[in-house]
């Protein structure tokens, strides 16, 4: 962002002309810099002034000036007539003071990265740091369900798939419905040396998006995730995506050590982890969960018991047999996987965010976990309507903490956030030399690549 002086000394020649015009309306502070306490008065013939109103004020008024002068510029419009004063303030309120907030980031990773739980992956890893981090962004948890239920990696039962066992035949009753008979699921599919590869060809194959389209006029313009899949999702609750969200911000392990197996939930006597508990005790007051519960155990052990039998005959053999393809919302790997997509979306939303303000500056220090792996967390600080947010965007496991590792490590974090680096306007790093070096240090990175970027060195450490 490239201000010129002219235009700030021209727009701000403008604004002492027009600020005692605007001041009985907007309340602008009377000075610009010195003592908070004397730094906003209030004039009013009002005498009757109601309580909440004067809370509010009072709670605007203990603002910096920049911050509150800048509240002044959004909320009223002034933005638009004094665009470069408005980028000014926008600026100095990116510039940050300390790296204090990568520092908190570390707090949290100690709770969550314990001797009990130092196996987890970098991705679950850094999800359950922003869900425990950033406690007060919004997500939606019909969001995150669409996503798991398209998500490439997650699979469902393909109920559109009919086998006949006495032929020994595979057909696609969607095809069959409303197709002229041409696929080969059709007149019945038996190539079992390729059944996977031809089922997904049959899926994005052009009679087949024709008949499911037919199969959706059919039923009122409906999706198919809603007509094939309906019945799964539906039973799906709210509630479990909710308890992994509670778990994630209070800090709290999801497994257990054993017994988290679906057909052992009918045994009280076993403690089942925190969160196959906490889904038990909902079940009790919610007759949909209970319902839900009540058939995935069932269908588990019925899986579980087919696959012992067909082991026990195969005992001889190297081949084993699982236990089939069970979508419950309580596994493990469908816990993994509601967690990282919820890092996705709290990551997603950020993005927004940051794009909204247009400009931002960044934090980062690095730590070792109890792993002996060296961890970075980056912070970006940012002002997308009138309010400083300073979020993590990620804790990144480097394999290197040179200062050119950690900024290649930087620009991967943003590209990933759909960010431009050059954007970028300030950082605040350590007096260490991979972060604050000369030559070699990631601010000399950034300046290389941004002009006029600025570095501060943290204020809590300068101290020391």
């Amino acid at each position: 962002m490239l201000l010129m002086a002219k235009d700030l000394r021209r727009e701000y020649l403008q604004f002492v002309n027009i600020y005692l015009k605007f001041e009985p309306l907007t309340k602008l502070p009377k000075q610009l810099h010195g003592d908070i306490d004397s730094i906003i008065h209030y004039e009013t013939d009002d005498e009757d002034i109601d309580n909440d109103e004067e809370k509010n004020k009072k709670h605007f008024c203990t603002k910096n000036t920049i911050n509150y002068t800048y509240n002044v510029f959004y909320l009223i419009g002034l933005k638009d007539i004094l665009p470069s004063i408005y980028e000014a303030l926008s600026i100095a309120l990116t510039l940050p003071v300390s790296s204090a907030s990568p520092e908190r980031a570390f707090s949290k990773l100690k709770l969550i990265k314990t001797k009990l739980r130092s196996t987890m992956g970098e991705e679950r890893l850094e999800s359950l740091m922003l869900i425990s981090c950033k406690k007060d962004i919004t997500l939606c948890p019909y969001e995150i369900i669409n996503t798991f239920s398209n998500n490439s990696d997650c699979k469902f039962k393909r109920k559109w798939l009919t086998c006949d066992e006495n032929n020994q035949m595979l057909f696609c009753s969607v095809c069959l419905a409303y197709s002229n008979g041409s696929s080969t699921f059709c007149s019945g599919f038996n190539d079992w040396k390729h059944t996977n590869q031809r089922i997904k060809e049959h899926e994005i194959s052009k009679h087949h998006n024709l008949s499911v389209k037919a199969y959706i006029r059919e039923k009122r313009e409906k999706t198919v995730q809603h007509l094939l899949c309906g019945e799964q999702l539906k039973k799906r609750k709210i509630e479990i995506i909710e308890v992994i969200k509670l778990i994630g911000k209070q800090v709290l392990p999801f497994r257990g050590i054993k017994s988290e197996a679906a057909y052992k939930l009918d045994d009280s006597s076993i403690n089942h982890s925190n969160f196959l508990e906490i889904i038990l005790l909902l079940s009790k007051f919610d007759n949909i969960l209970k319902s839900h519960i009540e058939k995935s155990i069932k269908l588990s052990k019925e899986h579980h018991d087919r696959a012992q039998n067909i082991n026990m005959k195969l005992l001889k053999t190297t081949t084993k047999i699982g236990r089939e393809n069970l979508v419950t919302f309580l596994s493990a790997t469908t816990i993994t996987t509601i967690i990282q997509l919820i890092g996705n979306e709290i990551k997603n939303i950020i993005s927004r965010e940051v794009k909204k303000g247009k400009i931002f500056s960044v934090m980062m220090d690095t730590t070792v976990d109890l792993s002996s792996y060296d961890q970075c967390s980056i912070v970006l600080r940012y002002v997308p309507h009138n309010e400083v947010y300073e979020r993590l965007i990620g804790l990144k496991h480097v394999t290197s903490t040179s200062g050119n590792s950690l900024f290649e490590t930087l620009k991967d974090t943003l590209a990933e956030l759909d960010l431009p680096l050059n954007n970028c306007v300030a950082n605040a790093f350590d007096g260490a030399a991979n972060m604050n070096g000369q030559y070699n240090g990631v601010t000399a990175k950034l300046s290389e690549v941004i002009a006029n970027h600025v570095h501060t060195w943290c204020y809590a450490l300068v101290l020391n």
